[in-house]
């Protein structure tokens, strides 16, 4: 089995002197991957719900404040003339607190009404909608795959493609 380390991830790796168990090794390694990555796909603040409705996972917000921990959160609409912060991890009830993803892949969203690719935008009365009419606010996600537990990649900066995304989402 490996017995070297990473040092950032802790992560094993063989030795030129450890016997090489490529099953155990891989499945190691594997293990590891899955517990470190879902926490490195996206950049995320900590939040909390000001307004006097729950705001689903998946939502566009605003910020409105700061209560010298937490930004405190709205939802976004296609009028919101202040900048979209990103989309709610999850949901987060009123007075709750939680997590807007600002740049990065969202999992177990619910899309199956989008197309693999179509580019989401802050829909007229808040959430998000794929139709490009002249009602809708900014672009702030692209949808990578269509399911119950779908996954969108957000960009609250640009037009959420992974370009924009290694471009600094300028």
């Amino acid at each position: 089995m490996a017995t070297g380390r990473s040092n950032n991830y802790n992560l094993p790796f063989p030795l030129a002197v450890d016997a090489v168990n490529v099953h155990g090794d891989i499945k190691s390694l594997t293990e590891r991957l899955d517990a470190v990555l879902p926490q490195a796909s996206y950049v995320d603040i900590p939040v909390k719900n000001v307004s006097s409705e729950l705001i689903p996972g998946g939502y566009p917000v605003t910020i409105s404040g700061h209560d010298g921990t937490n930004v405190l959160i709205q939802k976004a609409t296609a009028s919101t003339t202040t900048s979209i912060l990103g989309l709610t991890r999850s949901d987060i009830g009123v007075s709750g607190s939680g997590v807007v993803v600002v740049a990065g892949v969202i999992n177990g969203i619910n899309t199956t009404s989008y197309s693999p690719g179509a580019i989401l935008y802050v829909a007229q009365n808040g959430g998000l909608t794929a139709t490009l009419d002249g009602n809708q606010g900014t672009a702030i996600a692209t949808v990578v795959y269509p399911a119950v537990n779908g996954a969108i990649i957000v960009g609250s900066k640009s037009n959420a493609t992974w370009g924009s995304l290694k471009a600094g989402l300028s």
